[in-house]
């Protein structure tokens, strides 16, 4: 069985990494933050499985 250690929330299942309420521009930039949040928790260092946020 594959474990999980980092989960990173995303907005719903259908649009993970973004908001189709979003005009085109505010999407990208709320795409690119979500890739920036997920490179910090890569290098956060875990005891246990942890869910983060995008804030």
């Amino acid at each position: 069985m594959i474990g999980v250690n980092r989960i990173l929330q995303g907005i719903n299942v259908t649009s993970v990494l973004g908001d189709t309420k979003l005009d085109r521009e505010k999407e990208k930039k709320l795409r690119k933050k979500y890739i920036q949040r997920a490179l910090e928790i890569l290098n956060t260092k875990l005891d246990q499985p942890q869910v983060f946020t995008l804030e």
